[in-house]
């Protein structure tokens, strides 16, 4: 199967989604975020995390505003909400593998999507925090 194929998959499967789950690493969002097709109403969950090892060993911003951000201007009728960014997945697998509870900020435009994705972070036994509107998904 060509690229073009598994293109037209992941595009059929947003469009009959509600909730699009973006779990691609940065730079390739670039490409994949654009072209999902009409993301109108749809709850659209940005993961990634935008960042390169600095020099000094510590991450480095590669993006002058937020990856969500960018999603939420390429796909203007979409209800982006920036979460799960904040974590290993090992905690996602199982949450009792830390000691204590596991916060997982939530930022978007959208209060209904960000209750939605909280009710679903709530339920996998994570505790949801409001981080605000999209504009603080880079402090995330």
């Amino acid at each position: 199967m060509g690229t073009a194929d598994y293109r037209h998959l992941i595009k059929e499967a947003a469009q009959q989604a509600d909730i699009v789950l973006l779990l691609v690493p940065w730079p390739a969002m670039e490409t994949v975020a654009q072209n999902l097709g009409d993301l109108d109403g749809k709850i659209v969950i940005d993961v990634s995390m935008p960042f390169a090892q600095g020099d000094d060993g510590y991450p480095k911003h590669l993006l002058e505003t937020s990856s969500a951000e960018m999603i939420q201007d390429w796909n203007p009728g979409a209800k982006v909400v920036k979460a799960f960014a904040t974590m290993g997945s090992q905690i996602i697998d199982d949450p009792s593998d830390v000691d204590g509870p596991v916060s997982i900020p939530i930022a978007s435009n959208s209060r209904d999507a960000k209750e939605k994705v909280a009710s679903i972070v709530a339920a996998m036994g994570l505790d949801p925090v409001d981080f605000g509107p999209l504009r603080m998904s880079r402090g995330i």
